[in-house]
């Protein structure tokens, strides 16, 4: 029995076993093995991101977990680049603008829940930035690489701002 193979055509994906493979008419004049053997490798490839997928649910958390996780994430960066437009708007200065900036930051940091004490910001950051250089804290985008990181980011955002021009479009 021929397993199904994600054959990658023309841009699309197809779902087909060898046989079928061979016998399409879209097909016809491409080199069937090249196909087949990429066929595999895509498989290959699917089987192992799913894999990953399956420990990272087991091991860090479900899909709704990471979610949340990356909401907390991305409200932080609007947080931290509201910071710097009031910051800014109000500083004549480099050194009132960090001021500013620190200030902001420090109330939204707000106090320790466990401790009761005011947030040391850049002491925090500067923590962080260290456990992150000493690879005891492990960024995903620093393992995939800022390049491929940033086109996975644009590549999506481009698809999702097309399907909502296209559904916005009669």
């Amino acid at each position: 029995m021929n397993t199904e193979l994600p054959i990658v055509f023309n841009g699309r994906t197809y779902w087909l076993d060898e046989e079928n493979l061979r016998a399409h008419p879209l097909f016809a004049g491409q080199d069937h093995d090249a196909l087949i053997a990429a066929g595999h490798a895509l498989k290959a490839k699917l089987a192992a991101r799913t894999q990953i997928r399956q420990t990272i649910k087991r091991e860090v958390g479900d899909t709704a977990s990471i979610l949340g996780t990356t909401a907390d994430g991305a409200q932080l960066a609007v947080a931290v680049a509201l910071a710097d437009i009031v910051a800014l708007a109000g500083a004549s200065s480099y050194t009132a603008y960090k001021t500013a900036k620190l200030e902001i930051l420090s109330a939204l940091a707000g106090v320790d829940h466990d401790t009761g004490v005011a947030v040391d910001v850049a002491g925090l950051a500067q923590d962080l930035i260290t456990k992150i250089q000493s690879g005891e804290i492990k960024l995903t985008a620093t393992l995939k690489g800022l390049v491929p990181t940033l086109t996975e980011i644009m590549n999506r955002a481009t698809g999702v701002a097309d399907i909502m021009i296209s559904a916005t479009t009669p």
